[in-house]
């Protein structure tokens, strides 16, 4: 299974460090793209980060755990560095707004180099704000899972921007009970007014960075994914 590193034109001269498995490439099936982002780029977010990380090795690498119809549907598993982190050129931004423009670089690029017909976003902290906001200007995005999405008083004032950029996608949220950006009651309330189609799941202890239980992110991923690919 090919694994490629390769750098992505973005807006501005900007180029994205990136990391491509290719699965299925010349599948006969719809061809599914997940794309997994990073956390805040300004508290030293990356694509090697825990959680990007582990969703890129549970879905691409050789996992026998992976059932059948996941492998025979994703194509393209990727993750990538946003502006001014890693080999990515430019400069990260406090808000995270340009990083948009980041995020729909990439998705462009893998439907015209690898012909994937549906992307499945699965973003993580700050990531999931950037690319759940996008998710309703690009064709063939399908839909986002939210790993602890920052929505709490303290992250307001850095991401509140983009909250309001969530459309009507399918939408599935991640959130631990002890997450310390985002409180389940203030979270629920802002989830409640929400688009359909969506869901959330509450973790019971599980903090904002997953630690240790990244394993955990992926027991309830991988069933939503399979709704998602049938």
């Amino acid at each position: 299974m090919p694994r490629e590193h390769v750098h992505i034109p973005s807006t501005g001269n900007i180029v994205l460090e990136a990391e491509i498995g290719v699965l299925n490439p010349n599948s006969d099936k719809t061809k599914f793209a997940l794309v997994c982002t990073h956390p805040y780029s300004m508290m030293g977010g990356h694509m090697s980060n825990n959680v990007p990380s582990a969703l890129f090795k549970h879905f691409y690498g050789n996992n026998s755990d992976l059932p059948q119809q996941l492998r025979d549907s994703i194509s393209v598993v990727v993750k990538f560095n946003f502006r001014g982190v890693g080999e990515s050129t430019g400069s990260s931004t406090v808000t995270a707004w340009d990083e948009r423009e980041d995020g729909k670089a990439v998705c462009k690029y893998i439907v015209e180099k690898y012909k994937v017909d549906k992307i499945i976003i699965l973003g993580y902290s700050c990531g999931s704000a950037i690319m759940s906001g996008i998710a309703d200007e690009i064709e063939q995005v399908d839909s986002f899972a939210a790993i602890s999405y920052p929505k709490g008083w303290w992250a307001s004032w850095i991401f509140g921007g983009h909250y309001s950029h969530i459309g009507k996608k399918p939408k599935f949220f991640i959130l631990g009970t002890q997450d310390q950006f985002a409180s389940v009651s203030s979270f629920t309330k802002w989830y409640d007014t929400l688009a359909e189609p969506k869901e959330l799941q509450i973790i019971q202890d599980a903090d904002h960075f997953w630690f240790g239980t990244e394993d955990v992110i992926i027991k309830h991923i991988q069933p939503w994914l399979l709704k998602r690919i049938q």
